[in-house]
């Protein structure tokens, strides 16, 4: 979030200039992701995308848009997204405990939230019955819009037959739309675009700061909040293509204008909220949001008033005590933010103008006990007593927490920014820095790990910074907390309820093993507890330490294709034949990993123990560079492999020389057999796992049940089609609709977007699984890092991560539900019920060929039904759960044929 009602104010002083978009010729140009998405998506656009999930399709729309205009003009885009929350967004988000100085403290939770960076509270958090947060207030209106929407559908029961009903409230309002949500999605546009993108390790626009500050870009494009930095002197707010122009801020001008100084502004900041501080702190809370900028200057020139004094001074001391903390984590988050540099290491990032570049990477390493001049002075008011972590850089599990080991490779350091040389000063020009004249800007706190987080390896940001993992685990492990949040329908329904408990032993416990055993033992013992939204006061405690570790149990799996293959160590006449049929004379360095590909050489292999089962472990300095893993398809083959394995599709046991596929991963291995098309594979594994799980048959009815979108007539007078559509619907919440950007406002159905949700939980865990796998083996040496450069950690394996899309959204779904259930009432007269599909959905624009589409949907269901005969023959669903899918798909197949 921004300065509160900053930007406002900026534009009726007229504090904002215009300037031709042409003088940003030839330059790059730093964009805040949050910022740019915040002014494409306003708060009047996709104002349904919740009721139907998946991610924005406008978004693509204006990004190809304005990529052209910077391709026009030569700018080169660097877009930086947020990373993991600080402490004082943890706070105000409503989905951590508030810290209050500890961390790992107890409080009150309001956990219908969602993580975000752009969480801030609009009135007192102490004292207000109301929305504290703008995760609150998305909850409220989606909640209003769920019930406006079912009260419609009652209301209209008597007259509805065919024709559905258009929700009449929006299920957004007013609020930023939260990017986290789709971060994969950008993050994969920009890979296949060629656009240069960076994830810093917390807050966007200051890792832009240091990226500008070090001439890696030539001008920021970010918030107001930018203005709080002092060496951000100018820098662009927003972009009016149409016009070719864009909006700048001079900072200057503006401290001129307003007649204070860079500190009061700062105050000033602090006491309205902004995204490092998102509280609105005493007297300001009784003033309308739009104001508040006004009203807190307007009492600075007039009485000179100091917002830190005044909370200082306020005489309820335990109001005031909470309020002086968070101006204190503000304001030391400002000084003392912690970027990614281009040495590949998290560090301080002071922000003063007069500090030289070389000075601040050798003097502002808060591991480093001795860059900590001033030890036992603390920035806040919290004492540093839970900070066991903050000094962790070490792989080792026997290390302590002082110990300052890179476990970071030299490759991935040097990799790990936009640019990757640093201009050096020389020893003479070092000698002549002037330390002493920094004053207290040298004295890093010792306590930065209390209003920033625990700090974690550099190799984990890293890594975090190119995508392969992104901040959820990560801020599980530092926080001590594994929010669980409400889905889009609100997640009322016991089977969704129990697929959240369920995911503690299917996913959650081996994330957490696999991600703490290589790191400082602090993190080996301390207790994490998943926090469920429906049940915060019971937490879980997650499993941290298991003997022998996950990583211990899956290490000696390897799918290795390259060239030098040694049969006691990976598969080779399986690999070979793969790759025969798969990659003709691709060689293993190029070859695109696919799902298919992994299968066809598992189900190619005559003996999958003595293919894929390595004798030595590859971490091993035994083990020559030759023997590991080489290639990007080896390194998410194999830990593909590995994640089928913890997911229950094999059987393992490395000591007995055992593995072989169980009952579902036979059913996997047969994919290809089965004419599966590639692009199906993920989501019928997803489908797979979810059926493993057994929270829901398909053909099953929630509890408490949700109200179908088709109408009453239709329930009552087809029971055995409604059936039908009902299986038909949810299968097709796993297919994406090809459509062309546009802002949607159409039919919608909660009960297809619960079960949708289901699907999308499975996938997330999925992919959080995945992560930590892969995390595991990067750290552990198993892969040959020093052989990708910067493009090919990106192209050649973040691009090829699975599950790292979103969900669909529910569009397909809804238009088979409203073209069948028009083709039954209607006299069996298939245009009459497409044109209702286009008219209702309007496809002229969004789906022209919709025809296309729906038989491209009705080729997935029918490959669908394929696995579930496949699943009825090993015992793993029931008779009539298949002959029922099978009806169903031949009742769509007949009506999508008939004339």
């Amino acid at each position: 979030m921004p300065i509160k009602s900053l930007e406002t104010y900026l534009f009726e002083r007229g504090l904002v200039r215009s300037y031709p978009i042409e003088a940003l010729k030839n330059a790059t140009l730093g964009i805040d992701v949050n910022h740019y998405i915040s002014r494409l998506l306003t708060n009047k656009r996709e104002q349904f995308l919740d009721a139907i999930g998946g991610m924005p399709t406008s978004l693509k729309l204006y990004l190809e848009s304005d990529l052209k205009i910077f391709e026009e003009y030569n700018i080169t885009p660097v877009f930086v997204f947020n990373g993991s929350m600080i402490s004082n967004q943890k706070d105000t988000s409503g989905v951590y405990p508030s810290s209050n100085g500890n961390t790992g403290g107890n409080s009150n939770l309001n956990l219908n939230s969602n993580t975000s960076n752009n969480s801030g509270t609009n009135v007192d958090p102490l004292g207000s019955q109301g929305p504290k947060t703008v995760r609150d207030s998305v909850l409220s209106q989606r909640h209003r819009a769920w019930t406006l929407w079912n009260n419609l559908l009652a209301s209209n029961q008597q007259t509805y037959i065919d024709q559905p009903i258009q929700p009449q409230e929006p299920f957004r309002f007013n609020t930023a739309i939260d990017t986290t949500r789709f971060y994969g999605d950008l993050i994969k546009y920009f890979i296949e675009n060629g656009i240069i993108y960076q994830v810093a390790p917390f807050v966007s626009w200051c890792q832009l700061a240091y990226l500008l500050r070090n001439e890696y870009i030539d001008a920021i494009y970010g918030p107001t909040d930018c203005l709080m930095l002092k060496s951000t002197t100018k820098f662009i707010l927003g972009m009016e293509f149409p016009n070719k122009e864009f909006r700048f801020i001079d900072k200057s001008k503006i401290l001129k204008e307003f007649n204070c100084t860079h500190d009061e502004f700062v105050d000033i900041s602090m006491a309205v909220g902004n995204s490092l501080q998102p509280t609105t702190l005493p007297p300001l809370q009784i003033y309308p949001i739009h104001q508040l900028f006004d009203v807190a200057l307007e009492m600075v020139l007039s009485s000179a008033t100091n917002f830190y004094a005044y909370q200082l001074s306020n005489p309820l001391k335990n109001e005031s005590s909470v309020y002086i903390e968070k101006y204190q984590k503000g304001h030391a988050s400002l000084r003392f933010m912690p970027v990614l540099k281009d040495s590949g290491k998290v560090e301080v990032f002071i922000d003063e103008q007069s500090k030289t570049k070389n000075n601040d990477e050798n003097n502002n390493n808060i591991n480093n006990p001795s860059s900590n001049l001033n030890a036992n002075q603390s920035i806040t008011s919290s004492s540093s007593t839970n900070n066991p972590s903050i000094n962790t850089n070490s792989s080792n599990p026997n290390s302590s927490p002082n110990d300052n080991k890179v476990t970071t490779s030299s490759n991935a350091t040097n990799s790990s920014s936009t640019a990757t040389n640093s201009n050096k000063l020389t020893p003479q020009e070092q000698e002549s820095i002037d330390v002493t004249s920094l004053g207290e800007f040298n004295q890093i706190p010792n306590d930065v790990h209390d209003f920033i987080a625990q700090k974690l390896p550099h190799e984990y940001y890293f890594y975090k910074s190119i995508g392969i993992i992104d901040g959820r685990l990560l801020d599980v492990i530092t926080t001590g907390f594994y929010p669980e949040e409400s889905p889009l329908d609100g997640g009322s329904t016991n089977s969704y309820r129990s697929l959240v408990k369920l995911s503690v032993d299917a996913f959650k416990n081996f994330e957490i093993n696999l991600l703490t055993q290589s790191i400082n033992r602090y993190y080996q013992i301390k207790p994490i507890k998943q926090i469920k939204w429906f049940a915060p006061e019971d937490p879980v405690l997650l499993t941290n330490r298991i003997t022998p570790s996950v990583f211990d149990t899956i290490n000696h799996l390897v799918v290795k294709t390259g060239s030098n293959q040694n049969k006691n160590t990976v598969g080779d006449d399986a690999t070979k034949e793969g790759k025969e049929s798969n990659s003709n004379d691709e060689t293993s360095n190029d070859q695109k990993f696919q799902l298919s590909s992994l299968i066809n050489i598992l189900a190619s292999s005559k003996d999958l123990a003595k293919d894929f089962i390595s004798d030595d472990v590859l971490f091993s300095k035994k083990v020559p560079d030759e023997n590991k893993l080489s290639s990007p398809f080896d390194l998410l083959s194999t830990n593909y492999l590995r994640t089928l394995y913890l997911l229950e599709f094999l059987e393992f046991d490395f000591s007995k020389r055992i593995l072989k596929p169980t009952k579902w991963g036979e059913i996997l291995l047969k994919l290809n057999d089965l004419n599966i098309s590639e692009k199906y594979f993920e989501p019928i594994l997803i489908l797979l796992v979810f059926l493993k799980l057994n929270v829901l048959n398909l053909s099953d009815d929630t509890q408490p049940s949700i109200p179908s979108a088709l109408s009453q007539v239709t329930l009552r007078s087809y029971p055995l089609e409604s059936s039908y559509i009902l299986l038909i619907t949810r299968i097709l919440t796993l297919f994406q609709i090809e459509q062309k950007p546009s802002h949607y406002h159409g039919p919608i159905d909660k009960k297809t977007l619960v079960f949708r949700d289901h699907l999308d939980f499975v996938k997330v865990n999925l992919k959080e699984l995945y992560e930590a796998v892969t995390i595991a083996s990067l750290t552990s040496g198993e892969f040959l890092r020093l052989n990708m450069d910067d493009n090919a950690w990106r192209n050649k394996i973040v691009g090829d991560l699975p599950f790292k899309s979103s969900s669909p959204n529910t569009i397909m779904a809804m238009m088979w539900e409203f073209f069948l259930q028009k083709f039954l009432h209607n006299g069996n007269a298939k245009n009459d019920a497409l044109t209702l599909v286009t008219t209702e959905f309007n496809t002229y624009r969004s789906t022209p060929n919709l025809e296309g589409q729906f038989k491209n949907s009705l080729e997935f269901l029918e490959q669908v039904s394929s696995v579930f005969n496949e699943l009825l023959k090993v015992g793993l669903v029931t008779e009539n759960n298949t002959k029922l899918l099978s009806n169903a798909v031949e009742f769509a197949r007949t009506v999508l044929e008939s004339n």
